[in-house]
């Protein structure tokens, strides 16, 4: 799969296929899954096919990938979504003039 930003890379890291993210705008990826070693991310137009070609012929690579996407989901989903996302609500809450 190949992508920019969107939930689409990360359904293709769930299902433990390889992802690409081609980032030509020079802004930050607003999901950087790249930093966690679950994609391979080119930002420069002459790099796109060599990064495809590592994707199919890195048996190693696509390996690496996947164990550090095991690492990333599993410390990122741990079933507490909601429980998860209360909290940072309060968070930001306690930080404003809001009081709650």
């Amino acid at each position: 799969m190949i992508t920019f930003a969107s939930t689409v890379g990360l359904e293709t890291v769930l299902m433990k296929k390889p992802l690409i993210t081609i980032n030509l705008t020079g802004q930050d990826n607003p999901i950087p899954l790249y930093k966690y070693g679950v994609a391979l991310e080119i930002t420069k137009e002459e790099n796109i096919l060599k990064g495809v070609e590592n994707i199919l012929n890195s048996k190693n690579l696509r390996s690496e990938m996947e164990k550090n996407s095991r690492e990333y989901f599993g410390n990122i989903l741990t079933g507490k979504a909601a429980y998860n996302i209360v909290q940072l609500i309060l968070q930001i809450l306690k930080k404003s003039e809001i009081k709650i």
